[in-house]
């Protein structure tokens, strides 16, 4: 039997059509009855209200998870309060999956990925954790825990993102963080959330991490704005597609190569190659 997320029950009652995820066995809105098309140029204050529960999304904790992280993801080495798109690659240069990857304390990381890659990459995360060398195990102390029953992500984005947001700060001296960053907010001067602004080029969005007795509450606010409107997974991958050129490439094949032209996007990959995978790339 599928899983049900924390929300479930309010995508029913907005007449949610749902689907199973593969890489998680959980059951995830799809589209919804009165859902529309999602276009920022034909409304500038449009904001889209995604639910991401029941994609691959994982906890990363303990003494060993900051060089675990830099051994698994390839991405920009991460600050506490960093986030970013991360690929992840298998030894011999292929692509397992890209997630986005916050550090959201010294030796605390989370990760989620909605692709159609999600299960391989957890499987590979827990691969690398028994990995031993000289009879040492480096990553011993790091463990992965499934988040979804911890914080439930939600994601903000469109034109109107940040005014919807902002509202929940007024009268405080709290600020939204910037691009590529993640910051510990009280939204309305109660309710405690990690709010990440993701560095995208098309698109203002954030991800906005609540616990489980706070999702519907903060759910149904957010949906009380006028300009706020629920979409599903169906709209999810289209925005991505749109704005992440390297989403096509996550189709669930085999074997990936990461073309020439995204290799060379700065910042993507380090250039140090000291990760998994990194030696192949040379």
């Amino acid at each position: 039997m599928s899983n049900q997320t924390n929300l479930h029950a309010e995508h029913e009652l907005l007449g949610a059509a749902f689907t199973i995820n593969p890489q998680t066995d959980s059951l995830i809105p799809d589209s919804y009855i009165a859902e529309t098309s999602f276009s920022a140029e034909k409304n500038s204050d449009a904001c889209c209200l995604f639910d991401l529960s029941g994609s691959a999304y994982q906890l990363v904790s303990g003494a060993d998870a900051p060089a675990f992280i830099d051994a698994a993801f390839a991405g920009p080495y991460l600050e506490a309060g960093d986030l970013s798109f991360q690929p992840a690659f298998a030894g011999d240069g292929s692509v397992v999956s890209v997630a986005l990857v916050a550090r959201s304390g010294d030796h605390e990381f989370f990760y989620i990925d909605i692709s159609q890659r999600g299960a391989a990459l957890s499987k590979w995360l827990e691969f690398i954790t028994r990995i031993k060398t000289q009879d040492a195990t480096p990553y011993g102390s790091v463990a992965l825990e499934d988040a979804n029953s911890l914080l439930v992500p939600l994601m903000l984005a469109g034109p109107g993102a940040r005014a919807v947001l902002s509202d929940y700060l007024k009268h405080t001296d709290q600020i939204l963080p910037e691009q590529g960053k993640i910051a510990s907010l009280l939204l309305d001067t109660r309710i405690a959330a990690l709010v990440g602004h993701l560095a995208l080029e098309k698109l203002d969005a954030f991800i906005v991490l609540v616990g489980p007795t706070q999702a519907r509450l903060i759910w149904r606010s957010f949906l009380s704005f006028d300009n706020v409107e629920v979409h599903g997974r169906q709209q999810l991958t289209k925005v991505c597609l749109d704005t992440l050129p390297w989403f096509r490439l996550l189709d669930g094949s085999d074997k990936i190569v990461v073309p020439q032209d995204i290799l060379d996007v700065h910042g993507f990959i380090r250039k140090s190659r000291d990760f998994i995978g990194g030696r192949a790339l040379q």
